[in-house]
This record gives structure tokens, C-alpha cells and sequence, in this order.
């Protein structure tokens, strides 16, 4: 690993950073680290709104300022002065609402790098970035989840750079990776060689005596040890099944045995007990328990009883399945003793309802998420990643792990038609039948995947920056510095996005505010009012830091009216003004959107802008006229658009209907303070006479 490590540290040259030049990039980093550290030390700088919880020492690890920093990002000011244009009101700007709808899938090898619970395909959010910015432009992203703003910024180009903002650390990590600059091909050598040198140290504690049958031909063979019983094979995965009692009998039995049809491989729609033969609904079948000796806490520790069943391995390219033998039962017990002996972090869950969703099973600590040998596997790899001296292989490597922790835990799901199977989206579920899988292997796939999709940073230069810390107070940026706003914010209640997060950022030592969170949540004691402060609040920062006259697409999903009024209200609030309503298809919806009958299917994406200096200026001097009335309207259509075309014919523009506008013209003069001068019915009446204020230019009015 060192010599590997020794030949790229030898290619390193001088690096161009915010106008200061450096003899290598490892300079460059240790001298914005320097900074960070004593900006750590400020009291104040610690008190900006969203400022994670984590110790100095584990922000500074993740960090790599000035490009990405684990905490709010100190050179948020330098960068927008470095990369931006200064304002100014006489140069011409003007841009119809990118009006069509998009429709772009998630099958794309970026999109694919790491996991997360809500993403924007980078490709769909150039269309609005192309439409809406020049060459030069500062592009901001206050809700930037896993980055891919920053992605579709970077791959538009043209010295376009993007400011990056998201309260969760794991977010800002996932968007750090995204847009950074790897060295793909020593990442991809680096990741096999530390599997290899960790088999080699420690043994493969994935092997397992080859007396499986094929499992093409399992359906219609009988069960039967291999003829070549001698050989060895590596495991795959493993199915585990809860243990369960009859409520009849009292015979204990693995839930799988009595829930599984292997022939067919489906669930059984009844449950028969193999030694009373009462046939009883699933619900009434109680979970086993078991005391042990938590090998980390040190202490007793009751969980649901869990046995492995079935085993999944490979020799060669050949997939085979077997029961688990007394060799296989026993490397799971060697693996359970030796986890104490390598360690991993002790973190006790969070308060939440998904961080204690499975507390009824004994899940209270995250070490109690994976069973004995993936916990020993992957504190194997923290152990090993821990050691690597360079820092962007290292981040690397552990952004690899991450990507896999989900799959590699107790919520990686059986399948019955498939067995292995995955997490379930937007929650920490763990059932009663899970597939754990050989942790290296997964690793690897992860750390090829990445490879793969993160290829496309060789030809892109580094170019924008991450801050961890709230939309809500956006520190360093200065007023009137941004070109165009993409965000795509948190939707009420559809996802506990802090207590998902904490399955990763525990293990990362930097967990995210949930003070500054804009969420429905009853375990944070957050109703709709909350979330619509929060949500208005960050929309007011976005409105400060937009130069008049530019435009802010907000993509939203959520299938609640009273969310989506919420969304609207903290627009107009925060100054915005709602130009367009479009449709923006991922092609494969989240699990609430697949699942639930009356869910929206399609995101949608409101165009607001924010209005030009002229307007406020001159309804400053005439106040609550009517004659400010008719000046919102002249502006408030220039920015409206003039046709809308779908599935090859031209749309009724509703945002050009007279009451819509009447609307928007009314939320104008309440959030300035101002009676409205006029009625509905004196609006329309007054804007027929003006025939020079053309509303609907295809659609005669209503």
C-alpha cells in the first residue's frame, strides 16, 4: 500500500487555489487545515446556525478546506470573490421560466456512487442550469443533499462553479467525494490491495467448505452435500431468520422454515407449526430472545434470537447454496470474539423514531445493526483505512465503506425470489429475515462503482466549494453574489432525514444539528408551523445572497396540500415571486411515491424569481398605489413565460390567468406591509381596459 501511495505522492505538483498558488496539493491542504483549526477555536464561529456535533479533531479529519469543510466553511467569502461576478444592475439579464417539463432517469453511473434517501439526477438539473446561467456564474444549492448541483454545474462548464450547503455532515461527505478530484486509477489499486492485505493479516473469514447444490438447479434436486466436499468456496451471503415460538405449542423454530416455500420461492400465506400443526397468522407467533455478553459493551445484552439458515457462495464464477455446517457456525463464533479485540466506536442511538424503531429487538447501540462477522469485517476496514497517511485515498476508501454500510447490515433484506435483497428506502427496518453479505466483497463493488462513476473528475478542474451548517444563516456569503439558485429542500415529514443519517455520521464522529432541521418530525417536537419558519427563514438567505432580477428553481415532492401551501407561503414571504409550476420525472419513484395511491408521481418545479432593484425602488416612492399595482403586473409578466408546449401541442399557461396573477400581486403588497388597494373584481376589470398588459397571449381569459 505505501509504495502504491509513494508513486502518486511523487506525481504531485503545484496546485492553483483561490488565487494562492502551492507546491503540491498536500500544502495546499495543510495550510487552509491550519486555518480551519484556529477558526475551530472561536466561540462565535461555533455558534453560526446548523454547527455539527463533533469533536475538532473528527471535523478536521473529514474536512478539506478550502474546498469542503465538515462544519460551516470559513472561505465561503474568498471563494464567491474568487469565482463570482460583482453586480451589476446595468447589465442586461433576462430569462423566460424554463417552462418544460424533464424527465431524466436515475440509472446513471454518478447517480449510482453512494446511496441516499432523496437525489435530483444530475442530468436534469444542467437543463435548468444551461437555461438559467452564463458562463462565469456562481450557481448556489443551500439543500444540496449528495452534491449534484455542484455535478451538473461542473459538467455544464464554462468557468461556471457551484456553492454547495447542507446541515448533514454525511451529505456534505457524500457531496465532497462527488465533486472532488480522485485519482481514480490509484483509488481503484488501493481498494483491492487493502482487501488483499487484510486476508492476508487476518485470514479469509469468509470461506466455507464447498457441500452446497447449484443454485440454477436447486428447485429441482434434492438437498445434497457436493461431490467434491474437500474444496472451498467464500461465502456470499448470509440468510438469517429470527427465531420464533408457536403460540400454540411453544416449539421454537426459525421463522424462515415455517414462512418460506423454497420450491416456489415465496412467502407461505399460512403459517403451520412443524410440530403441532396449528396453522397461526404470522402475528401470532412470538420472537424468541436471548442474553448475551455485548463483546463491546461488555455487558449482559438481550436481542431478538437470530440463526443463520442458508448460505450463498461462489467457487469460481459458480453460485451455490448450502445449510451452515459446524465450520461455518464456527467462524462466526470466531468472529464475534475477536470484534473486542480490533474495537469499534461504542454510539449509542440518538432519540428518534427511526433511530428506535428496532429498540424492541435489542438494537440500541449502532454495533448492534450488523451481525458478528460483518461487524468484525468492517471494523477490519475502519482499522486498516485508518492507517492510510494519504488523505484523499483514505477519504476515498472511506467514502466506499459508507457507500456499503447499508447493504452490509442486519437491514439488507431477504427476498424470496431472489434472496439477497436490500435496504428498505427512507427507514433504519430491520425484519425477520435479513441477507448480510460478505462486507469485502461488497466493498470492492462499491469502491469499482465508484471508480466508474467518478471517472468524469479527471477532465473537470476543482472548482466548488461545501459547508456544512444551515441554509437558514448562510455565513460568508455575501449579498447580491449569486447568479442562480438551485434547491431541492426537505418535504415535511417524508423523510427523519438526521436520524437516517445517523447510521453513518455516528461512525463518522460528526453528526448533524437537528436544531436548524426543517422537518415535520414528532420525535423533534416539530409541527408545520416549524418547518414553515425554518423553510422561510432559508428561503429569506437565498433571496439576500440572489442578485435581483435572477431566478431560483425549487424541485418539491410531497403528496400533502398542506405542505405544499407551506412550500408557497415561505416563497412569497421570503420575497420570491412564483412564475412557474413544471413536472420533473425521475422515472423510478420513491418508495412513499410507488407505494401510496394518492401520491404526486412526478416532482414538481416551481420557478420563483427575485424581483429587479427598479421594482422595489420604485414602489419604495409610491408606496401602496394602484399605479404599483399595474407596476407589478408590466414586471410580473416579463417573467412570466409565453408558451408551454407538451406532448407536441401548446399548454394553457395558468400562471398568465388573471386571478393567479391578482394573487401574486397581493402577496407582493402583504409582504411589504401595504393594503391592497383594490378588489379582485377592480383588478380584472382595470386590466381588460389595459389592453396593453397581454396576460394570456394563447388562451382567451377566463
Amino acid at each position: 500500500m505505501s509504495d502504491l501511495l509513494n508513486r502518486r505522492a511523487a506525481k504531485s505538483g503545484p496546485v492553483e487555489c483561490l488565487g494562492q498558488t502551492f507546491p503540491s496539493d498536500k500544502a495546499r491542504r495543510e495550510h487552509f487545515l491550519k486555518r480551519l483549526a484556529a477558526k475551530l477555536k472561536d466561540l462565535e464561529f461555533r455558534k453560526i446556525e446548523g454547527f455539527p456535533v463533533g469533536k475538532d479533531e473528527d471535523i478536521l479529519a473529514l474536512s478539506d478546506p478550502p474546498y469542503y469543510t465538515a462544519c460551516p466553511n470559513p472561505f465561503l467569502e474568498e471563494f464567491v470573490h474568487h469565482n463570482g461576478k460583482h453586480y451589476d444592475s446595468d447589465v442586461p439579464y433576462n430569462k423566460e421560466p424554463f417552462a418544460a417539463d424533464v424527465s431524466e432517469g436515475k440509472n446513471d453511473p454518478i447517480y449510482n456512487v453512494h446511496s441516499y434517501h432523496t437525489k435530483v439526477p444530475h442530468k436534469a438539473i444542467m437543463r435548468y442550469i444551461e437555461h438559467y446561467t452564463e458562463p462565469g456564474d456562481v450557481v448556489l444549492d443551500g439543500f444540496c443533499g449528495t452534491g449534484m448541483t455542484g455535478v451538473a454545474a461542473a459538467q455544464v462548464g464554462q468557468g461556471r462553479t457551484a456553492l454547495l450547503v447542507d446541515l448533514s455532515p454525511i451529505a456534505t461527505f457524500i457531496a465532497r467525494n462527488l465533486n472532488g478530484a480522485l485519482d481514480v486509477v490509484t483509488f481503484s489499486e488501493a481498494s483491492k490491495q487493502l482487501i488483499a492485505d487484510i486476508k492476508t493479516s487476518g485470514g479469509n473469514t469468509y470461506a466455507t467448505n464447498h457441500t452446497g447444490w447449484k443454485v440454477r438447479a436447486r428447485k429441482t434436486v434434492t438437498h445434497k452435500q457436493y461431490k467434491h466436499g474437500t474444496s472451498r468456496g467464500e461465502v456470499e451471503f448470509v440468510l438469517y431468520s429470527d427465531v420464533v415460538s408457536c403460540s400454540n405449542c411453544g416449539a421454537q423454530h426459525s421463522f424462515y422454515s415455517i414462512a418460506v416455500d423454497e420450491m416456489e420461492d415465496a412467502l407461505r400465506s399460512e403459517l403451520r407449526c412443524p410440530s403441532c400443526g396449528v396453522v397461526a397468522k404470522e402475528s401470532e407467533w412470538e420472537t424468541c430472545f436471548e442474553n448475551k455478553i455485548d463483546p463491546l459493551l461488555n455487558l449482559p445484552h438481550k436481542a431478538a434470537k437470530t440463526v443463520p439458515v442458508l448460505i450463498n457462495y461462489s467457487v469460481g464464477t459458480s453460485r451455490f447454496e448450502k445449510i451452515p455446517d459446524a465450520d461455518d457456525l464456527a467462524a462466526i463464533r470466531e468472529s464475534e470474539a475477536n470484534i473486542s479485540k480490533i474495537g469499534f466506536p461504542i454510539i449509542e442511538l440518538i432519540p428518534g423514531k427511526e433511530t428506535q424503531r428496532n429498540v424492541s429487538r435489542g438494537i440500541t447501540h449502532l454495533h448492534h445493526f450488523f451481525t458478528p462477522r460483518e461487524l468484525y469485517s468492517v471494523s477490519l476496514l475502519l482499522n486498516e483505512i485508518g492507517k492510510v497517511a494519504d488523505v484523499a485515498i483514505k477519504q476515498a476508501l472511506l467514502f466506499a465503506l459508507t457507500a456499503c454500510l447499508p447493504y452490509a447490515s442486519r437491514m439488507r433484506r431477504f427476498r424470496a425470489d431472489r434472496k439477497g435483497g436490500g435496504p428498505l428506502s427512507g427507514t433504519l427496518y430491520v425484519g425477520s429475515l435479513i441477507t448480510p453479505p460478505n462486507v469485502f466483497n461488497s466493498f470492492l463493488r462499491n469502491a469499482e462503482t465508484i471508480a466508474s462513476g467518478l471517472a468524469y473528475q479527471r477532465k473537470i478542474p476543482r472548482q466548488n466549494i461545501i459547508s456544512t451548517q444551515s441554509a437558514s444563516a448562510l455565513a460568508g456569503v455575501p449579498e447580491k453574489s449569486i447568479d442562480y439558485i438551485f434547491v431541492d429542500p426537505p418535504f415535511g415529514s417524508n423523510f427523519d432525514y438526521s436520524e437516517l443519517n445517523f447510521f453513518w455520521e455516528g461512525l463518522l464522529g460528526v453528526v448533524t444539528c437537528q436544531t436548524s432541521e426543517a422537518i415535520v418530525s414528532t420525535s423533534q417536537q416539530k409541527g408545520l408551523f416549524d418547518y414553515r419558519l425554518l423553510l422561510t427563514r432559508s428561503f429569506k438567505e437565498f433571496w439576500r445572497v440572489l442578485k435581483p432580477g435572477r431566478w431560483m428553481t425549487v424541485e418539491f415532492s410531497n403528496t400533502q396540500a398542506s405542505v405544499w401551501n407551506t412550500i408557497q407561503t415561505a416563497l412569497q414571504e421570503a420575497g420570491f415571486v412564483v412564475a412557474n409550476v413544471s413536472a420533473l420525472d425521475k422515472k423510478q419513484g420513491s418508495f412513499k411515491a410507488v407505494m401510496t395511491t394518492t401520491a404526486v408521481k412526478q416532482d414538481l418545479v416551481i420557478s420563483a424569481y427575485k424581483p429587479n432593484g427598479g421594482l422595489e425602488d420604485r414602489f419604495t416612492k409610491t408606496g401602496g398605489t394602484e399605479e404599483s399595482v399595474w407596476d407589478f403586473v408590466r414586471t410580473h409578466l416579463k417573467y412570466l413565460p409565453t408558451v408551454k408546449i407538451k406532448n407536441g401541442e401548446l399548454e394553457f399557461v395558468a400562471e398568465r390567468d388573471p386571478r393567479i396573477i391578482f394573487d401574486r400581486m397581493v402577496a407582493w403588497f402583504v409582504r411589504h406591509n401595504v393594503p391592497v388597494p383594490m378588489s379582485t373584481q377592480e383588478f380584472q376589470a382595470n386590466l381588460v381596459q389595459r389592453s396593453h398588459l397581454q396576460c394570456q397571449p394563447q388562451c382567451p381569459l377566463p
